[in-house]
């Protein structure tokens, strides 16, 4: 048995410390082994950077083709070609997008829902939590992703709580890209000249552009495409 030679001194309110003992008892665990045991199965949920470069790039690319087009809408020289075009750069977006939630997060999975916390919160217990060489540098090293404490951590773990890494940049820019797209293909539909020079065209990029706003909110919340809305 590998000896458990890191300690840490975890404080968490009266509320939260009976959580982990009913909890802990129903396992047929003690405190610390739950605790333990939920460190290995509730990892934090990782971001998509690994997959995501690819995918802004491709926001830009096309964003700028549709910016092309937006001008030439404001400008009143607007053609049925360049609409056309607009509704091809949405299509490449909508199935990029589509492949991304396909591969899923890959450490996404269902979560208990976690009990509510009641008004007040204290300090009034705490436990020591007993780990190994190879707890600790994985609590160290899912502590690094979520930039959390380690009181905040364990508590998260007591409360069954979704972990998530902390956001990057990368998120944020997924949102730029994908607001400048909106706003260049709203200044297309308002012009007149779009429904007049192909009806069908204007309504498959507004149809697709709503689809690619609800898109990229799935993907920066790690819904994979078996996520259902309420879920």
């Amino acid at each position: 048995m590998s000896k458990q030679s890191h300690r840490t001194c975890v404080r968490m309110s009266a509320e939260e410390y009976s959580w982990l003992m009913e909890r802990s008892r129903a396992a047929g665990l003690s405190a610390n082994a739950w605790l333990m045991e939920q460190l290995t199965d509730n990892r934090p949920i990782i971001s998509r950077d690994g997959v995501m470069p690819d995918f802004l790039r491709l926001l830009n690319q096309r964003g700028r083709e549709i910016n092309t087009v937006a001008r030439a809408f404001n400008s009143g020289y607007g053609t049925a070609e360049e609409l056309r075009q607009a509704l091809d750069c949405l299509k490449d977006i909508a199935q990029a997008a589509y492949e991304i939630r396909k591969e899923g997060s890959p450490m996404r999975h269902k979560r208990k829902k976690p009990l509510p916390r009641g008004k007040l919160r204290d300090n009034s217990k705490s436990i020591s939590v007993r780990m190994t060489e190879e707890q600790f540098l994985r609590l160290e090293r899912y502590r690094e992703l979520t930039r959390l404490p380690v009181t905040t951590y364990f508590r998260k773990l007591v409360a069954e709580s979704e972990i998530v890494e902390r956001p990057s940049r990368t998120r944020f820019r997924l949102y730029e890209e994908v607001n400048k797209i909106d706003s260049n293909i709203r200044q297309i539909l308002r012009n007149p000249r779009a429904k007049e020079l192909d009806r069908e065209a204007a309504d498959r990029i507004r149809f697709l552009l709503e689809h690619i706003l609800e898109q990229a909110y799935h993907i920066n919340a790690h819904h994979d495409l078996s996520h259902k809305d309420g879920q």
